[in-house]
């Protein structure tokens, strides 16, 4: 009976969500940098991530032939920031050293108006032009991550009630061998 109680407890992390400690992150252009926001569980900034910056496009991961062209530590705000030396799409390996690791990708497209040396900085009233390039969070919330914390709610509910199951028809099998 103890065996069944201790699994059923042993289980009840299985049924929690994956993405409960996830890492996101807010990618802007800030003038001629672009500004990384690491943040776990939406809104907790992930002080002391590994990011590593490489070439290419999003989505594309071969090991094999990385070469990382830019790499830090943010800062105790989430935050770190680099400039980047050429035209092109790049891709950010992010690694908060607990587990979570997260690739994210910025098209090239979204980085054209930091190379563009024809056109004069622009600085706003409010200080340097910053420009959303990625933004993840916004993909983490709505219908699909409510979806996913429903699930979630109903595996354990199943877990509890199997659990409880075993322990009250071993506990009515012992009182009858008793009598």
């Amino acid at each position: 009976m103890k065996t069944v109680t201790l699994l059923g407890l042993a289980l009840t992390p299985i049924a929690s969500p994956a993405f409960a400690h996830r890492l996101d992150a807010t990618i802007v252009s800030e003038d001629d940098a672009i500004v990384v926001t690491v943040y776990r569980d939406e809104s907790t900034p992930a002080m002391g991530a590994v990011i590593t910056v490489f070439d290419g496009s999003p989505g594309v991961a071969d090991d094999t032939s990385d070469t990382a062209i830019a790499s830090g530590r943010t800062d105790e705000h989430g935050r770190w920031s680099f400039r980047p030396t050429r035209p092109g799409a790049l891709r950010l390996r992010i690694d908060d050293g607990s587990g979570h690791r997260r690739e994210v990708g910025v098209e090239a497209e979204a980085l054209r108006g930091i190379f563009d040396t024809s056109a004069p900085a622009t600085i706003g009233r409010d200080g340097p032009t910053t420009r959303v390039l990625v933004d993840t969070r916004s993909t983490a919330s709505g219908p699909r991550r409510s979806w996913e914390l429903w699930v979630g709610a109903a595996v354990l509910a199943v877990l509890t009630l199997a659990t409880s199951g075993f322990w009250i028809a071993a506990r009515r099998r012992h009182r009858t061998e008793a009598a």
